[in-house]
Protein backbone atom coordinates (compact mmCIF):
# COMPACT_ATOMS: atom_id res chain seq x y z
CA UNK A 1 0.00 0.00 0.00
CA UNK A 2 1.20 3.60 -0.85
CA UNK A 3 2.42 5.75 2.25
CA UNK A 4 -0.16 8.60 3.08
CA UNK A 5 1.88 10.89 1.49
CA UNK A 6 2.12 9.33 -1.86
CA UNK A 7 -1.29 8.89 -1.50
CA UNK A 8 -2.44 12.42 -1.29
CA UNK A 9 0.64 13.70 -3.99
CA UNK A 10 -1.21 10.81 -6.52
CA UNK A 11 -4.39 12.77 -5.93
CA UNK A 12 -2.97 16.11 -6.03
CA UNK A 13 -4.36 17.07 -2.27
CA UNK A 14 -2.41 19.49 -0.57
CA UNK A 15 -2.77 20.11 3.05
CA UNK A 16 -0.78 22.68 5.14
CA UNK A 17 -0.10 21.43 8.20
CA UNK A 18 -0.56 24.39 9.96
CA UNK A 19 -4.41 25.79 10.98
CA UNK A 20 -5.22 28.47 9.72
CA UNK A 21 -7.84 31.04 10.12
CA UNK A 22 -11.05 29.80 9.09
CA UNK A 23 -12.12 32.28 6.13
CA UNK A 24 -8.83 31.97 5.47
CA UNK A 25 -9.04 30.59 1.39
CA UNK A 26 -6.68 28.35 1.99
CA UNK A 27 -9.19 26.60 5.04
CA UNK A 28 -11.62 26.45 2.44
CA UNK A 29 -9.55 24.36 -0.28
CA UNK A 30 -8.91 22.25 2.31
CA UNK A 31 -12.05 21.65 3.46
CA UNK A 32 -12.81 21.04 -0.32
CA UNK A 33 -9.97 18.24 -0.88
CA UNK A 34 -11.45 16.69 2.27
CA UNK A 35 -15.21 16.53 1.27
CA UNK A 36 -14.75 15.60 -2.42
CA UNK A 37 -12.09 12.53 -1.66
CA UNK A 38 -13.64 10.52 0.49
CA UNK A 39 -11.83 7.33 -0.87
CA UNK A 40 -8.77 9.40 0.86
CA UNK A 41 -10.29 10.66 3.85
CA UNK A 42 -13.19 7.87 4.64
CA UNK A 43 -11.90 5.36 7.51
CA UNK A 44 -8.53 7.07 7.14
CA UNK A 45 -7.44 5.59 10.42
CA UNK A 46 -8.16 2.07 9.30
CA UNK A 47 -5.91 2.33 6.22
CA UNK A 48 -3.51 4.59 7.98
CA UNK A 49 -3.58 3.36 11.57
CA UNK A 50 -1.53 5.50 13.99
CA UNK A 51 0.36 3.69 16.59
CA UNK A 52 3.49 5.35 17.52
CA UNK A 53 6.15 7.53 16.56
CA UNK A 54 8.76 4.76 14.56
CA UNK A 55 9.48 6.56 11.47
CA UNK A 56 8.62 10.10 9.44
CA UNK A 57 5.81 8.17 8.17
CA UNK A 58 4.33 7.79 11.31
CA UNK A 59 5.48 11.60 12.42
CA UNK A 60 3.96 12.83 9.50
CA UNK A 61 0.43 10.81 10.27
CA UNK A 62 0.83 12.93 13.51
CA UNK A 63 1.03 16.22 12.52
CA UNK A 64 -1.51 15.94 10.31
CA UNK A 65 -3.94 14.03 12.90
CA UNK A 66 -3.38 17.72 15.03
CA UNK A 67 -4.43 19.71 12.10
CA UNK A 68 -7.38 17.55 11.73
CA UNK A 69 -8.43 18.27 15.38
CA UNK A 70 -8.02 22.09 14.61
CA UNK A 71 -10.14 22.22 11.97
CA UNK A 72 -13.07 21.69 14.03
CA UNK A 73 -12.81 25.77 14.47
CA UNK A 74 -14.01 25.53 10.49
CA UNK A 75 -17.36 24.01 11.40
CA UNK A 76 -19.37 26.68 12.27
CA UNK A 77 -18.06 28.56 9.17
CA UNK A 78 -19.52 25.56 6.60
CA UNK A 79 -22.76 26.16 5.04
CA UNK A 80 -23.82 22.25 4.50
CA UNK A 81 -24.76 20.03 7.10
CA UNK A 82 -23.05 17.45 5.04
CA UNK A 83 -19.91 19.18 5.26
CA UNK A 84 -20.02 19.44 8.86
CA UNK A 85 -20.69 16.00 9.25
CA UNK A 86 -17.91 15.06 7.57
CA UNK A 87 -15.18 17.23 8.96
CA UNK A 88 -16.78 16.52 12.54
CA UNK A 89 -16.56 12.91 12.43
CA UNK A 90 -12.70 13.12 10.52
CA UNK A 91 -11.88 15.61 13.40
CA UNK A 92 -12.88 12.75 16.27
CA UNK A 93 -11.29 10.06 14.32
CA UNK A 94 -8.19 12.05 14.27
CA UNK A 95 -8.37 12.91 17.80
CA UNK A 96 -8.80 9.16 19.21
CA UNK A 97 -6.00 8.32 16.88
CA UNK A 98 -3.58 10.93 18.80
CA UNK A 99 -4.09 9.23 22.13
CA UNK A 100 -1.84 6.50 21.44
CA UNK A 101 0.72 9.32 21.22
CA UNK A 102 2.47 10.75 24.57
CA UNK A 103 4.20 13.80 24.91
CA UNK A 104 7.16 12.10 25.97
CA UNK A 105 6.96 9.88 22.19
CA UNK A 106 7.23 13.43 20.49
CA UNK A 107 10.14 15.22 22.45
CA UNK A 108 11.98 12.06 21.89
CA UNK A 109 11.50 11.52 18.31
CA UNK A 110 12.43 14.94 17.19
CA UNK A 111 15.84 14.53 19.11
CA UNK A 112 16.75 11.08 17.28
CA UNK A 113 15.65 12.61 13.92
CA UNK A 114 15.94 16.19 13.67
CA UNK A 115 17.95 16.25 10.56
CA UNK A 116 15.83 13.34 8.93
CA UNK A 117 13.03 16.08 9.51
CA UNK A 118 14.36 18.89 7.94
CA UNK A 119 15.78 16.82 4.73
CA UNK A 120 13.69 18.37 2.07
CA UNK A 121 14.16 15.23 -0.02
CA UNK A 122 12.77 13.05 2.73
CA UNK A 123 9.96 14.83 4.79
CA UNK A 124 6.65 16.56 3.13
CA UNK A 125 5.38 20.21 2.52
CA UNK A 126 5.74 22.58 5.81
CA UNK A 127 6.78 19.71 7.93
CA UNK A 128 9.72 21.81 9.62
CA UNK A 129 7.66 24.53 10.79
CA UNK A 130 4.98 22.62 12.67
CA UNK A 131 7.92 21.13 14.42
CA UNK A 132 9.26 23.85 15.29
CA UNK A 133 5.92 24.84 17.34
CA UNK A 134 6.84 21.76 18.77
CA UNK A 135 9.94 22.05 19.74
CA UNK A 136 9.23 25.88 21.17
CA UNK A 137 6.26 23.74 23.53
CA UNK A 138 8.77 20.75 24.49
CA UNK A 139 11.72 22.94 24.65
CA UNK A 140 12.73 21.91 28.34
CA UNK A 141 13.29 18.00 26.62
CA UNK A 142 14.34 18.80 23.53
CA UNK A 143 18.64 18.44 23.47
CA UNK A 144 21.01 21.22 22.61
CA UNK A 145 22.12 18.93 19.69
CA UNK A 146 18.94 19.82 18.33
CA UNK A 147 19.02 23.87 18.95
CA UNK A 148 22.81 23.60 17.39
CA UNK A 149 21.98 21.95 14.16
CA UNK A 150 19.03 24.68 13.80
CA UNK A 151 21.11 27.52 14.91
CA UNK A 152 23.81 26.16 12.44
CA UNK A 153 21.83 25.53 9.58
CA UNK A 154 18.23 27.27 10.24
CA UNK A 155 19.65 30.17 12.24
CA UNK A 156 16.95 32.24 10.43
CA UNK A 157 14.03 30.38 11.25
CA UNK A 158 14.97 30.46 15.02
CA UNK A 159 15.27 34.51 14.91
CA UNK A 160 12.12 34.75 13.20
CA UNK A 161 10.73 33.03 16.32
CA UNK A 162 13.08 34.72 18.56
CA UNK A 163 10.56 35.35 21.09
CA UNK A 164 9.70 31.60 21.44
CA UNK A 165 13.38 30.76 21.98
CA UNK A 166 14.12 33.58 23.75
CA UNK A 167 14.49 31.38 26.90
CA UNK A 168 16.54 28.78 25.51
CA UNK A 169 19.02 31.63 24.18
CA UNK A 170 19.50 32.96 27.75
CA UNK A 171 20.21 29.63 29.25
CA UNK A 172 22.53 28.78 26.31
CA UNK A 173 23.98 32.41 25.29
CA UNK A 174 26.73 29.67 22.85
CA UNK A 175 23.65 28.80 20.90
CA UNK A 176 23.11 32.91 19.84
CA UNK A 177 26.65 33.82 19.33
CA UNK A 178 26.58 30.94 16.71
CA UNK A 179 23.77 32.49 14.95
CA UNK A 180 25.80 36.23 15.24
CA UNK A 181 29.45 34.67 14.70
CA UNK A 182 30.30 38.47 13.80
CA UNK A 183 27.87 40.80 13.40
CA UNK A 184 28.96 42.00 10.28
CA UNK A 185 26.51 43.36 7.75
CA UNK A 186 26.87 40.60 4.95
CA UNK A 187 25.80 38.30 8.00
CA UNK A 188 22.80 40.58 9.14
CA UNK A 189 21.71 40.59 5.84
CA UNK A 190 20.93 36.69 5.67
CA UNK A 191 18.64 37.50 8.08
CA UNK A 192 16.11 40.67 8.24
CA UNK A 193 18.06 43.39 9.06
CA UNK A 194 15.29 44.72 10.45
CA UNK A 195 14.58 42.00 12.68
CA UNK A 196 17.54 41.33 14.02
CA UNK A 197 17.46 45.27 14.92
CA UNK A 198 14.39 44.66 17.27
CA UNK A 199 15.77 41.26 18.40
CA UNK A 200 19.04 43.51 19.91
CA UNK A 201 17.52 46.16 20.80
CA UNK A 202 14.95 44.28 22.97
CA UNK A 203 18.34 42.42 24.81
CA UNK A 204 19.88 45.81 25.27
CA UNK A 205 17.01 47.56 26.84
CA UNK A 206 16.18 44.37 29.37
CA UNK A 207 16.85 45.04 32.64
CA UNK A 208 19.37 41.78 32.58
CA UNK A 209 20.13 39.21 30.30
CA UNK A 210 23.26 37.24 29.31
CA UNK A 211 23.23 38.19 25.76
CA UNK A 212 24.48 41.95 26.26
CA UNK A 213 27.44 41.58 25.84
CA UNK A 214 27.13 39.39 22.98
CA UNK A 215 25.37 41.77 21.19
CA UNK A 216 27.30 44.70 22.49
CA UNK A 217 30.10 43.85 20.55
CA UNK A 218 28.00 42.95 17.61
CA UNK A 219 27.00 46.76 17.10
CA UNK A 220 30.02 47.98 17.52
CA UNK A 221 31.61 45.72 14.21
CA UNK A 222 28.08 46.38 12.57
CA UNK A 223 28.45 50.51 13.43
CA UNK A 224 31.62 49.98 11.60
CA UNK A 225 30.21 48.20 8.15
CA UNK A 226 27.12 50.89 8.13
CA UNK A 227 29.31 53.72 8.82
CA UNK A 228 31.73 52.70 5.03
CA UNK A 229 28.41 51.79 3.27
CA UNK A 230 27.11 55.05 4.42
CA UNK A 231 30.04 56.88 2.98
CA UNK A 232 30.20 54.57 -0.44
CA UNK A 233 26.37 55.42 -0.99
CA UNK A 234 25.52 56.84 -4.69
CA UNK A 235 22.65 57.82 -6.23
CA UNK A 236 23.17 54.87 -7.95
CA UNK A 237 22.63 51.96 -5.03
CA UNK A 238 21.10 54.54 -2.64
CA UNK A 239 17.89 52.51 -3.21
CA UNK A 240 19.89 49.62 -2.08
CA UNK A 241 21.58 50.52 1.11
CA UNK A 242 19.36 54.01 2.57
CA UNK A 243 16.88 51.36 4.27
CA UNK A 244 19.56 49.87 6.56
CA UNK A 245 21.25 53.02 7.02
CA UNK A 246 18.27 54.39 8.29
CA UNK A 247 16.93 51.56 10.21
CA UNK A 248 20.47 51.02 12.07
CA UNK A 249 20.07 55.28 13.04
CA UNK A 250 16.82 54.36 14.45
CA UNK A 251 17.75 51.04 16.47
CA UNK A 252 20.69 53.47 18.50
CA UNK A 253 18.40 55.87 18.91
CA UNK A 254 15.96 53.41 20.36
CA UNK A 255 19.62 51.92 22.59
CA UNK A 256 20.08 55.14 23.64
CA UNK A 257 23.84 54.61 22.13
CA UNK A 258 26.47 58.01 21.74
CA UNK A 259 26.76 56.53 18.56
CA UNK A 260 23.04 57.96 17.47
CA UNK A 261 23.98 61.74 17.07
CA UNK A 262 27.13 60.36 14.56
CA UNK A 263 24.41 58.53 12.54
CA UNK A 264 22.21 60.89 12.22
CA UNK A 265 24.37 62.78 9.88
CA UNK A 266 24.83 59.71 7.48
CA UNK A 267 21.36 59.52 7.54
CA UNK A 268 20.13 62.47 6.79
CA UNK A 269 23.14 62.61 3.72
CA UNK A 270 21.59 59.61 2.37
CA UNK A 271 17.75 61.04 2.76
CA UNK A 272 19.03 64.05 0.65
CA UNK A 273 20.53 61.44 -1.79
CA UNK A 274 17.37 59.36 -1.88
CA UNK A 275 15.30 62.60 -2.57
CA UNK A 276 17.47 63.49 -6.06
CA UNK A 277 17.73 59.78 -6.59
CA UNK A 278 13.98 59.92 -6.83
CA UNK A 279 13.58 63.28 -8.31
CA UNK A 280 15.74 62.91 -11.11
CA UNK A 281 14.80 58.95 -11.77
CA UNK A 282 11.75 58.20 -10.49
CA UNK A 283 7.82 58.16 -11.88
CA UNK A 284 5.16 60.75 -10.52
CA UNK A 285 1.20 59.03 -10.90
CA UNK A 286 -1.76 61.67 -10.54
CA UNK A 287 -5.05 61.86 -10.53
CA UNK A 288 -7.84 64.15 -11.37
CA UNK A 289 -10.99 64.62 -9.20
CA UNK A 290 -14.08 65.00 -10.53
CA UNK A 291 -14.97 67.98 -8.52
CA UNK A 292 -17.91 69.34 -10.53
CA UNK A 293 -19.51 66.46 -10.66
CA UNK A 294 -18.91 65.83 -6.75
CA UNK A 295 -20.53 69.51 -6.10
CA UNK A 296 -23.55 68.72 -9.00
CA UNK A 297 -24.09 65.30 -7.06
CA UNK A 298 -23.95 67.39 -3.54
CA UNK A 299 -26.51 70.30 -4.21
CA UNK A 300 -29.03 67.76 -5.98
CA UNK A 301 -29.40 65.83 -2.69
CA UNK A 302 -32.36 66.62 -0.76
CA UNK A 303 -32.55 65.83 2.69
CA UNK A 304 -30.09 68.88 4.23
CA UNK A 305 -28.99 66.65 7.16
CA UNK A 306 -27.54 63.73 4.59
CA UNK A 307 -26.40 66.91 2.56
CA UNK A 308 -24.02 68.24 5.15
CA UNK A 309 -22.29 65.26 6.39
CA UNK A 310 -21.88 63.54 2.92
CA UNK A 311 -18.89 66.01 3.01
CA UNK A 312 -16.93 64.15 5.10
CA UNK A 313 -18.55 60.86 6.07
CA UNK A 314 -20.06 57.58 4.88
CA UNK A 315 -23.80 57.12 4.44
CA UNK A 316 -25.22 53.45 5.23
CA UNK A 317 -28.77 52.98 4.89
CA UNK A 318 -30.42 50.68 7.69
CA UNK A 319 -34.41 50.04 7.55
CA UNK A 320 -35.48 53.56 8.84
CA UNK A 321 -31.99 54.33 10.57
CA UNK A 322 -28.94 56.17 8.65
CA UNK A 323 -25.19 54.86 9.94
CA UNK A 324 -22.88 58.04 9.62
CA UNK A 325 -18.89 57.07 9.67
CA UNK A 326 -15.90 59.49 9.17
CA UNK A 327 -14.18 58.35 5.97
CA UNK A 328 -11.16 59.01 8.19
CA UNK A 329 -11.69 56.58 10.46
CA UNK A 330 -11.69 53.64 7.81
CA UNK A 331 -10.08 50.81 9.11
CA UNK A 332 -6.91 49.37 7.16
CA UNK A 333 -7.18 46.42 4.51
CA UNK A 334 -7.15 42.99 6.68
CA UNK A 335 -4.64 41.68 3.69
CA UNK A 336 -1.95 43.86 3.10
CA UNK A 337 -1.38 45.51 -0.47
CA UNK A 338 2.37 44.25 -2.36
CA UNK A 339 4.11 47.81 -0.94
CA UNK A 340 3.39 47.20 2.56
CA UNK A 341 5.63 44.51 2.61
CA UNK A 342 8.41 47.10 0.60
CA UNK A 343 10.84 48.99 2.71
CA UNK A 344 9.44 52.54 3.09
CA UNK A 345 11.07 56.18 4.52
CA UNK A 346 7.88 56.70 5.29
CA UNK A 347 7.43 56.16 9.06
CA UNK A 348 4.56 53.42 8.91
CA UNK A 349 2.89 51.00 11.75
CA UNK A 350 0.50 47.96 11.80
CA UNK A 351 -2.57 50.21 11.28
CA UNK A 352 -0.99 53.18 9.03
CA UNK A 353 0.38 50.85 6.75
CA UNK A 354 1.88 52.24 3.10
CA UNK A 355 -1.48 51.39 1.92
CA UNK A 356 -3.80 52.34 4.12
CA UNK A 357 -1.33 55.99 4.39
CA UNK A 358 -2.33 56.08 0.66
CA UNK A 359 -5.96 55.87 0.89
CA UNK A 360 -6.37 58.29 4.01
CA UNK A 361 -4.73 60.64 1.13
CA UNK A 362 -6.76 60.29 -1.12
CA UNK A 363 -10.25 60.45 1.11
CA UNK A 364 -8.62 63.83 2.60
CA UNK A 365 -7.74 65.38 -1.31
CA UNK A 366 -11.08 64.41 -2.55
CA UNK A 367 -12.65 65.81 0.44
CA UNK A 368 -10.39 69.15 -0.26
CA UNK A 369 -11.21 69.28 -3.65
CA UNK A 370 -15.35 69.21 -2.89
CA UNK A 371 -14.75 71.91 -0.29
CA UNK A 372 -12.93 74.38 -2.65
CA UNK A 373 -15.57 73.31 -5.36
CA UNK A 374 -18.54 74.30 -2.98
CA UNK A 375 -16.19 77.40 -1.19
CA UNK A 376 -15.30 78.90 -4.37
CA UNK A 377 -19.03 79.27 -6.32
CA UNK A 378 -21.66 82.06 -4.39
CA UNK A 379 -24.68 79.86 -4.75
CA UNK A 380 -22.87 76.57 -2.80
CA UNK A 381 -21.40 78.55 -0.35
CA UNK A 382 -24.43 80.21 0.87
CA UNK A 383 -25.85 77.21 0.37
CA UNK A 384 -23.25 75.31 2.67
CA UNK A 385 -23.41 78.25 5.06
CA UNK A 386 -27.16 77.97 5.58
CA UNK A 387 -26.69 73.82 6.47
CA UNK A 388 -24.11 74.83 9.00
CA UNK A 389 -26.19 77.40 10.56
CA UNK A 390 -29.35 75.18 10.51
CA UNK A 391 -26.80 72.29 12.15
CA UNK A 392 -25.70 74.41 14.97
CA UNK A 393 -29.44 75.51 15.80
CA UNK A 394 -30.74 72.00 15.75
CA UNK A 395 -27.60 71.07 18.14
CA UNK A 396 -28.71 73.43 20.40
CA UNK A 397 -32.29 72.61 20.19
CA UNK A 398 -31.22 68.50 21.45
CA UNK A 399 -29.17 70.19 24.33
CA UNK A 400 -31.24 72.75 25.36
CA UNK A 401 -29.30 75.64 25.32
CA UNK A 402 -30.30 79.05 25.28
Amino acid sequence: MDSLQDLLQSKNIIMSLRNFDPQDWGTGWEVKSIVENPDVFDDLYSRYPLTGLSDLGDYYLYLLSHKLVGMRAVIPALLQDIHKDIISTLSDDAEKALSVVENGDVVKFINDNIQDIFDKDKTFHDICFVTLDLIAKYSAGISKDVFAFLCGDYGYLLIDRFDQFEKIFEQNPDLFESIYPTGHLDEINSFQVEKTLDIWSHILNKGKSNLKEIVEKRVAVLAGDIKILSKTATIDNIMQVEGTIRQFHLFLQRIKSPMANEFAEYTKATAELLSKNILERGQSFHYEIPVEEIVGRWKNTENWEVRLLSITHDLKPDEDSLTCVSRLSREPETKHFLFDLVSTNVPTDDFFTMSHQQILSIMASVGTGTMIGILRNQDTLIDYLNLVTSAVQLIVEQLNVE
